[in-house]
């Protein structure tokens, strides 16, 4: 799940995880938003504030959660509102492709140690398939040579990488 920022236009930052805050009605005209972006969430350019972004406000005229228009997905933005009052935190659904491991295998003096057993490759394929979300260390005599695990870039794209 994606964590949300609020920004009260007159107040600055509005913390909604803290439990204070759920005491205290959210001014209207908050807007809060996703901290992070997610590739899937593109339907306005990227030139655009909320490109790869969810947003919700509270409306000033009724203090109901409304989604902001032109976000990275309008439907999505509208999915972070529960009843009108509450605001929930969004999942973004971008999954890294399989990766085909092949270096290293039947080396003696390398160990790779998954958290779950890798799958098989596809026919006419050699190696062994990594797939989400299980993630892998390279061990080289026994001393660590790397991690392999999917993560998130700024951009909101998920991608294999050496997290070592």
């Amino acid at each position: 799940k994606f964590h949300i920022i609020c920004t009260d236009k007159d107040k600055g930052d509005v913390n909604i995880y803290d439990d204070e805050t759920f005491t205290k009605p959210i001014a209207g005209g908050t807007i809060c938003s996703t901290v992070r972006m997610c590739d899937t969430w593109a339907e306005v350019e990227d030139n655009k504030e909320y490109y790869r972004k969810l947003a919700v406000f509270c409306d000033e005229t009724d203090g109901v959660w409304k989604p902001v228009p032109e976000t990275g997905n309008n439907t999505e933005s509208g999915n972070m509102i529960v009843g009108g009052t509450t605001i929930v935190e969004p999942e973004c659904n971008t999954i890294c492709d399989p990766l085909i491991l092949t270096a290293y295998l039947a080396q003696p003096w390398a160990d790779l140690i998954c958290d779950s057993p890798l799958a098989d490759p596809e026919e006419g394929e050699e190696g062994l398939v990594l797939k989400e979300p299980n993630s892998c260390i390279l061990l080289c005599d026994n001393r660590l040579k790397m991690s392999v695990d999917c993560g998130f870039t700024g951009m909101g794209e998920k991608h294999w990488h050496d997290g070592h």
